[in-house]
């Protein structure tokens, strides 16, 4: 309803003529929309794309993007001129997939809060500053929306061993868009340090070696995407001018010194659930 008031507001289709535009949206979203379309009518070519200089990787680009992610393939059912008005609804379509991902969370963590205060922190997580700020690259809203049950799975496998899950949803993290689910990655390795460390919890290794086997699992499934992305990456003119120019290992740890912040305080916010689950009011000022 707030993204639809926001369209109403902003003149965007189907109530005005105007379509979803901010950041690099037009100039880096809407042209690989225009490929995926072509790719899916049988025109195009999911590996390679010979339109830009002498041919460049299109899979990379694909992954890099979200396009693996079905909902993006919604834009197949329409015309090739009504892309921009169906990509502008597909920022919905994933502000909702978000939303609805995180109450469904907050649901089977806390049956027992009131539904007002389930709806406050669905609103607060979907409209948080980082989606807000990220919205224009929508490949990685998918992810977003994932990240909530990728917590309950983690929580499930933790307190009674299941790993269903926390597989499935870390595997479809990957296949949506691996750049996000590598950076969640790096938070479940804090998370599981700091787990293990600090909380009391039964069987301690039999439970780090089914995460580790359970992450590995899905890396090692997703390689047939990771692989060709990081390839891509460490042979791009920016990165591998990065990495002559400095030291690879001051280059790497800067990343990690940057990354650590970001993810400490989601980490202490899963350890209330973890140790506070019954009290839901102590839970909530935490949060």
């Amino acid at each position: 309803l707030l993204m639809l008031f926001l369209f109403l507001v902003k003149n965007i289709f189907p109530f005005g003529e105007n379509v979803f535009s901010i950041g690099e949206f037009d100039s880096a979203i809407l042209p690989f929309y225009y490929e995926l379309w072509d790719i899916l009518h049988g025109s195009g070519n999911i590996f390679l794309n010979f339109d830009i200089g002498n041919g460049i990787n299109n899979f990379s680009l694909f992954v890099i993007n979200g396009f693996l992610s079905p909902i993006s393939w919604i834009v197949g059912l329409f015309s090739r001129n009504s892309i921009p008005y169906v990509v502008s609804w597909l920022v919905i379509i994933k502000v909702l997939f978000i939303s609805l991902c995180m109450f469904i969370t907050i649901n089977k963590l806390f049956p027992k809060v009131k539904s007002l205060y389930k709806i406050l922190f669905t609103l607060i997580y979907t409209f948080s500053g980082w989606t807000l700020l990220m919205i224009s690259n929508i490949g990685y809203l998918e992810v977003v929306g994932l990240f909530p049950l990728l917590i309950l799975g983690y929580n499930r496998l933790v307190k009674d061993g299941k790993w269903g899950l926390y597989f499935v949803v870390l595997l479809l993290s990957y296949l949506c868009n691996f750049f996000i689910a590598f950076m969640i990655t790096i938070f479940i390795i804090i998370l599981t340090i700091y787990s293990f460390i600090f909380l009391d919890i039964k069987s301690k290794l039999n439970k780090i070696i089914r995460i580790i086997l359970v992450t590995l699992m899905v890396i090692g499934l997703t390689s047939f995407i990771s692989f060709p992305v990081i390839f891509q990456m460490m042979n791009s003119y920016t990165l591998a001018n990065e990495i002559i120019k400095s030291d690879g290992f001051k280059l790497f740890s800067e990343k990690i010194i940057h990354l650590l912040p970001l993810a400490l305080p989601f980490v202490l916010v899963v350890k209330q659930l973890f140790i506070k689950k019954d009290k839901k009011k102590s839970t909530i000022t935490h949060v």
